[in-house]
């Protein structure tokens, strides 16, 4: 039991000094809790600051609200406690109490503040790591480029082609076609349902390839549409495309001509189309921070054989109007195709200083790809003040990449 009933401390605590404090203790509240929110609002990777953070909160909060009874720096009392109230009577010893606590909060926060500083260098420097070996392809000459499949996949918008890589989990990569939705994890924010509808039968005797599209199903789950059925037929081009095919044969599950509710009756083998000319951009997927790399069409109408490699760098530094592809080329750089041969392209660029290692690295690799679907298969940087830029040596030839996405 404590030696001191609640009027005895009641009438002790009348005699301590009154705190002069003209804030509120919702003054205090308010400003604490506008800071926690701005710590919030800081990189993820400083999550584990926040207990600490709240705690120091929820404490300094107390102490407010306990100074309408407690002098600043008083000890607490317990049931154990021998110490007399009266021995804190006075003014002096209550003063040099409060400057010792103040002394010794200030260095505690200093030390939390240098801690601080420390791990937002440390995070800093594993930023600045994690742009340099940043990429988003593969060259043919990279231990990874093997036994490699590239998949297209429609944006969220239904406007874009994305093209993602995996390992192929055959040998062949025309039966790798009908393992689409095998190699793409439950969370990956992409939707692979029109490869449900598809699937490679065989190399007919002209050599062609054979694609059955379950037509019924496909009715049954997208029953109007032309965007969509557009798709179905861009996602078998797109990828037979890369094996260079021209043509492919379409075939219901009858093996029947295949007939569909808007584009009609396709009794001709299936023209591939070429995706020449087209510049690569970037877009961001659901969840995912680094973005991804994709060829942006013209939906102006004009004719891609009018189209320069000038036009195509410019086209990159502009966001799409009509799409969700955005620049992959900062504004500020100029650029200027100092020579050209057969199969390489030689280019001076200015302004890079003020971009971030990953932007240049982004920078590059399109330039890069989108050269190629020009018919460049090296190119040779010209940039004042830098040797390289990720992976990539500056003034010496650099290969067109192999494949684009690959996923981790």
């Amino acid at each position: 039991m404590s030696k001191f009933d609640e009027k005895e401390i009641e009438k002790l605590l009348g005699h301590m000094p009154d705190i002069k404090d003209e804030q509120s203790s919702e003054y205090y509240y308010k400003n604490i809790d506008e800071e926690l929110t701005k710590t919030k609002r800081r990189s993820k990777k400083k999550t584990k600051l926040y207990p600490v953070l709240a705690s120091v909160a929820a404490l300094f909060l107390v102490m407010l609200l306990s100074a309408k009874y407690l002098p600043v720096g008083a000890p607490t009392f317990d049931e154990g406690s021998d110490v007399e109230l009266s021995e804190f009577n006075s003014n002096t010893d209550m003063k040099q109490y409060a400057n010792d606590e103040q002394a010794e909060s200030s260095v505690e926060q200093q030390e939390e503040e240098s801690m601080e500083s420390a791990e937002i260098n440390q995070e800093d420097f594993v930023e600045e790591s994690t742009d340099a070996s940043f990429t988003r392809v593969v060259h043919a000459n990279d231990e990874t480029n093997e036994n490699l499949v590239t998949y297209f996949f429609p944006d969220e918008q239904l406007q874009l082609l994305i093209p993602i890589t995996f390992e192929q989990q055959v040998a062949d990569p025309y039966e790798a076609f009908n393992y689409a939705q095998d190699v793409i994890p439950d969370d990956f924010p992409i939707n692979d349902e029109l490869y449900e509808y598809l699937s490679f039968k065989e190399i007919d005797s002209s050599g062609m390839p054979v694609i059955q599209i379950d037509v019924d199903r496909f009715q049954k789950e997208y029953p109007g549409g032309s965007t969509i059925e557009n798709f179905l037929l861009q996602t078998i081009n797109a990828y037979f495309a890369e094996l260079n095919e021209d043509t492919i044969k379409l075939v219901n599950t009858n093996g029947e001509n295949v007939s569909l509710p808007h584009i009609g009756e396709i009794d001709q083998p299936l023209e591939v189309e070429s995706t020449d000319k087209q510049p690569f951009k970037i877009i961001h997927l659901t969840e995912i921070d680094e973005p991804y790399y994709v060829q942006s069409p013209d939906f102006s109408g004009e004719s891609t054989e009018s189209i320069s490699i000038e036009d195509a760098f410019q086209r990159m530094k502009q966001e799409d109007e009509y799409t969700e592809a955005m620049s992959s080329i900062p504004s500020e750089w100029k650029i200027q195709v100092d020579n050209q041969t057969e199969d390489r392209l030689y280019l001076t660029i200015e302004n890079v200083d003020d971009e971030t290692e990953q932007g240049r690295i982004i920078a590059v690799e399109t330039i890069l790809l989108t050269a190629e679907s020009f018919g460049f298969n090296e190119v040779v940087f010209s940039m004042d003040g830098f040797e390289q830029i990720g992976q990539y040596p500056i003034g010496e030839p650099i290969q067109a990449p192999a494949y684009v996405n690959p996923h981790d």
